[in-house]
């Protein structure tokens, strides 16, 4: 995985879990989180550590020349040290539901 991608999926990694402590919740969103987080998020599969929140105009800027807009939800996996990013959701489960209400329904909230 290249290093953008590592960044990209620590973005979505942090920003996922991070976003409600973050920012108020919208009552728009299915999920209750806000409709928009702008901030950066850092995730090091091989550590577990994460830096994460909000930076200045110009760094968001430079940040963003590196980035690439993904269609969500995506998934994200951790395991073994390393991270996997799921960007097609499209799919359903096996019970006929789809990927990201059986992901959403059957994960533990933390």
């Amino acid at each position: 995985m290249s290093a953008i991608q590592n960044t990209l999926l620590g973005l979505v990694v942090v920003a996922a879990l991070g976003a409600p402590a973050y920012t108020q919740t919208s009552p728009s969103s299915p999920y209750g989180l806000p409709k928009s987080y702008d901030g950066v998020t850092l995730y090091y599969p091989d550590t577990g550590r994460t830096v994460a929140g909000h930076v200045n105009d110009g760094d968001m800027k430079m940040a963003m020349q590196h980035a690439k807009p993904m269609n969500g939800p995506v998934m994200v996996i951790l395991s073994g040290g390393q991270a996997y990013i799921v960007e097609d959701m499209s799919g359903t489960a096996p019970d006929g539901t789809a990927m990201p209400d059986y992901f959403d329904k059957g994960t533990t909230k933390h």
